[in-house]
């Protein structure tokens, strides 16, 4: 990797893929002492594998060793069978994990009739 393109570049992706109504976990694994990651791009897709009926609470995706516990609303509504709810942001500069050497993950929770797709994109640096 050309260190000159330190934060211009995505050199590293990673994809989990659940089950329908299980939760799936996308887990950065540990960089090695003195590093971090560097995430710049997540994508999360809410796929329904049936017919959705809404509630009164969203349904919130958590993280782990990104700064201030970052978590992501995704709402209840009714949806078709077929029907994906997307969601991604490209970081104009890329979020730091909070700790170096540690394992970041994404989590989704188990949702009835939903198959969860989380990705991210990221590079590790000091």
């Amino acid at each position: 990797l050309d260190d000159s393109l330190q934060g211009m570049v995505t050199p590293v992706l990673g994809t989990a893929t659940g089950a329908a109504a299980a939760a799936v976990t996308l887990s950065l694994a540990a960089p090695g002492a003195g590093l971090r990651h560097y995430l710049t791009y997540l994508s999360i897709d809410k796929f329904a594998t049936a017919l959705l009926s809404a509630a009164a609470t969203p349904v919130i995706v958590t993280t782990t060793n990104l700064p201030g516990s970052l978590a992501l609303n995704f709402p209840a509504d009714a949806a078709a069978q077929g029907s994906i709810d997307r969601w991604r942001e490209d970081f104009a500069y890329p979020i730091a994990a909070s700790a170096q050497n540690t394992a970041t993950t994404i989590v989704c929770p188990a949702t009835t009739a939903v198959i969860w797709r989380v990705s991210a994109g990221y590079y590790v640096a000091p």
